[in-house]
């Protein structure tokens, strides 16, 4: 799935430059500013852009939101979630992504608003779908970096971490668990202090299963319970 973030008219080169560093965060192939009301090339944008300078030096201006949009499933995204008005919907962050799925487009654009008015109704229109994120009802309005993010997160959540499974790889497993649990069964049954063995051990066995240990810290209660075990 290619992404492509389209921002319509930014006015600040700060969001500009932390746009383009969510985007290479996340893997983003493209980036597309839609009549930038800033130098979205300019010192301020270059230096917040970090290590995505390059993302940002590549990207494109067009003149209309729907050249930017053009051939790709789009994603307008608005804080405030009656603007859309009664002819398109307005989903949520987690209804849209249901709807992604099934749909399987093969390049999608994120359209961000302007930094201070946000999208109007007819470029919400003009989009695909419409999203917002669900915050804070006092104050839900997100800085489009900062929607960009949790959005792209949400879209590349799977596919990121699969390249993170030595992090899944320290977890204990189920069989772990049940081995720690049989040794702790074989402790409790050879203490003469415990006096409700079985519900020691169940107790035992409940609260270990519950949790979410790595194997070291199973092997660590493994290793002080056969030396308990030993001294019998």
């Amino acid at each position: 799935m290619h992404l492509k973030v389209v921002v319509v008219s930014p006015k600040y080169q700060i969001n500009v430059g932390y746009i383009a560093r969510v985007s290479m965060n996340f893997g983003v192939g493209s980036l597309e500013f839609v009549q930038p009301r800033c130098k979205i090339r300019g010192g301020t944008a270059i230096k917040y852009s970090k290590a995505a300078h390059g993302l940002l030096e590549r990207a494109k201006q067009s003149k209309t939101l729907e050249e930017a949009i053009s051939g790709t499933f789009s994603i307008a995204t608005t804080g405030v979630w009656r603007k859309g008005g009664s002819v398109k919907g307005i989903y949520t962050i987690s209804e849209a992504l249901k709807s992604i799925k099934r749909t399987r487009p093969q390049s999608i654009s994120i359209v961000l608003g302007r930094d201070d008015t946000g999208m109007k109704p007819e470029e919400i229109q003009a989009c695909s779908m419409a999203l917002f994120i669900p915050a804070n009802p006092d104050y839900p309005v997100l800085n489009i970096s900062h929607a960009l993010a949790i959005l792209l997160h949400s879209l590349r959540d799977n596919e990121i971490s699969a390249t993170y499974k030595e992090l899944d790889a320290q977890n204990a497993t189920q069989s772990d668990k049940d081995a720690l649990s049989r040794l702790f069964k074989l402790f409790v049954y050879q203490s003469p202090s415990v006096k409700d063995k079985k519900a020691v051990y169940a107790s035992f066995k409940s609260v270990v299963d519950k949790s979410v240990p790595t194997k070291k810290e199973l092997r660590s209660i493994a290793a002080a319970l056969s030396i308990r075990k030993n001294k019998k």
